[in-house]
C-alpha cells in the first residue's frame, strides 16, 4: 500500500426487494470531510488518468461494473516514494478507496456499466487539480 492511502472493506445488505450499500460513516478512517458527492463513469477498455489533488481527500467506491485502479506517490518525503499499487473494486469486491492529497491516480473501466461515486472532502476546485496525460515522464508504466 502507498503511505496514507486507504483500502476499507464495505458491507452490503441484502433485503426482500433490493440491498443496500454502504459507503462511508463519518467515523471511519477515511472522513476528512465533505465537500460533495458525485458519480463517475468509465467507458469499458477505457481509462481516465492521471490526476492528483493537492488538498481533496477523495473516497472512491465502485457501485457497478469493475474499475481497476492505479496509483503512483510521487512526494519527496513519502516513506513510499516512487511506489505504485493497483486494486480492483466492484461489487464483488466492494470496498472504499481513500486516496489523500498529491498521490497520482488513474482508473480503467472492466465492466460494461463502471460507476464509481466520490465523496469528496471539497467542493470541486479545478485550480486544486493536477492533470497529466496517460502517457508522460513523471509516472513509470503501469499494467492496465
Amino acid at each position: 500500500m502507498i503511505d496514507g492511502v486507504i483500502h476499507t472493506p464495505l458491507s452490503v445488505f441484502p433485503g426482500e426487494k433490493g440491498s443496500v450499500l454502504r459507503a462511508m460513516r463519518k467515523d471511519e478512517d477515511g472522513y476528512n470531510g465533505f465537500g460533495e458527492a458525485y458519480f463517475s463513469t468509465v467507458d469499458q477498455g477505457e481509462i481516465k488518468a492521471w490526476k492528483k489533488h493537492t488538498i481533496m481527500y477523495c473516497n472512491l467506491v465502485v457501485i457497478e461494473g469493475e474499475v481497476k485502479f492505479n496509483l503512483f506517490d510521487d512526494r519527496q518525503t513519502s516513506q513510499t516514494q516512487s511506489q505504485n499499487m493497483s486494486l480492483l473494486l466492484s461489487r464483488n469486491n466492494y470496498a472504499r478507496l481513500t486516496i489523500p492529497p498529491h498521490i497520482w491516480f488513474g482508473f480503467k473501466g472492466l465492466g460494461h456499466n463502471n460507476v464509481i461515486l466520490n465523496m469528496a472532502s471539497l467542493i470541486y476546485d479545478p485550480e486544486e487539480v493536477i492533470n497529466l496525460p496517460l502517457n508522460n515522464s513523471i509516472i513509470p508504466n503501469i499494467d492496465w
